[in-house]
């Protein structure tokens, strides 16, 4: 019976689920790989059209407007190399695309993420009870002036409509991003929304991504926000200061495509893997120049956006509860 306790269970799942990604490191034997393929999740950018002037990024101002293609993205859920259920839907504003209903209908039956910023309240209850989206991630940035000042319009009180009438139809979450221009109460406020409505608070760091136009934003942040029980927040500042250093394996799981069809390595370096209209999301993913890349990429330390850290931070801690540290230290040699 204590083989079978919770605790090692747990420990159990921890080895299974750490095997499943070794082959994305490059490790272990064809077989290994055979039986664990290789696989990644994708963050879509699907339009940079937008209907928020924000000051925290620049996809508003961004010309020309591309549209990610159907074709391309039926491409993308066909391919054999992408997680079934590995897909976050944003823009801009994912629902500005001029045939998102159409995108949606070819997501029928995936579990997936749209981010929205939640303003076009009536369209985007109408398509979540319609088209049944599983998951929704809502982006507040704290009070009613705090918001109007990052996003540039008046659009808090559709914010918080949309939220109450996306509850108990979406498995919903609250997106709040700590930046320059709001404070921790501006945090507090977001979470007791989140409290009083029983809904999950995601919190994320404004930080470099050059798609977007971040390309400074490396200030250390309140650091009543080390006291959130969230890694990715609580080692921020740490990092900042130069002493958290962690390899990036975010980017052999994880990778970016953009609205004109570019793949590329990490939302935060401007290093094109392929084009999407060129060739297929396979014939890039599984290049040799692409693990190339990777490779030369390993010990990259030079972000913290939640896409990639947060995952980092995660997969370090479960390897360190595997491995020796001398075993450990010779995994990230290889990878």
């Amino acid at each position: 019976m204590k083989l079978l306790s919770v605790y090692n269970l747990d420990y159990l799942k921890t080895v299974f689920s750490t095997m499943k990604m070794l082959p994305s490191l490059h490790i272990g034997s064809k077989e290994f790989h055979y039986l664990f393929p290789r696989k990644a999740n994708v963050i879509m950018y699907i339009t940079n059209r937008c209907n928020s002037r924000c000051v925290i990024c620049n996809h508003w101002k961004q010309t020309p407007k591309h549209d990610l293609s159907l074709r391309v993205i039926k491409d993308l859920l066909t391919s054999k190399t992408i997680n079934k259920n590995g897909f976050l839907i944003e823009g801009g504003e994912g629902i500005l695309h001029p045939h998102f209903e159409k995108v949606l209908r070819l997501f029928k039956g995936r579990y997936f993420t749209l981010l929205t910023n939640g303003i076009l309240t009536n369209r985007l209850v109408e398509l979540v009870e319609k088209y049944k989206i599983p998951s929704v991630s809502i982006s507040l940035d704290g009070t009613r002036p705090t918001y109007e000042r990052i996003r540039g319009i008046d659009g808090y009180g559709d914010v918080l409509k949309t939220i109450d009438l996306l509850k108990g139809k979406t498995n919903l979450g609250i997106c709040f991003t700590i930046t320059p221009w709001n404070t921790y109460e501006d945090y507090l406020h977001v979470r007791e929304i989140c409290i009083q409505r029983n809904l999950r608070l995601l919190v994320n760091i404004f930080s470099k991504m050059k798609f977007m136009g971040v390309e400074d934003s490396e200030d250390l942040i309140d650091i009543r926000f080390e006291k959130i029980n969230n890694p990715y927040v609580s080692l921020y500042n740490e990092w900042v200061r130069g002493r958290v250093v962690i390899p990036c394996f975010s980017m052999r799981f994880l990778t970016v495509v953009r609205p004109n069809g570019d793949v590329v390595l990490c939302q935060y370096k401007d290093i094109v893997l392929g084009n999407l209209y060129e060739k297929s999301f396979d014939e890039i993913w599984n290049d040799e120049s692409t693990k190339s890349i990777q490779r030369a990429h390993r010990l990259c330390n030079e972000c913290w956006v939640s896409s990639h850290r947060a995952f980092d931070i995660k997969f370090t801690l479960l390897l360190k509860k595997i491995f020796s540290p001398s075993l450990l230290k010779k995994i990230i040699e290889r990878i």
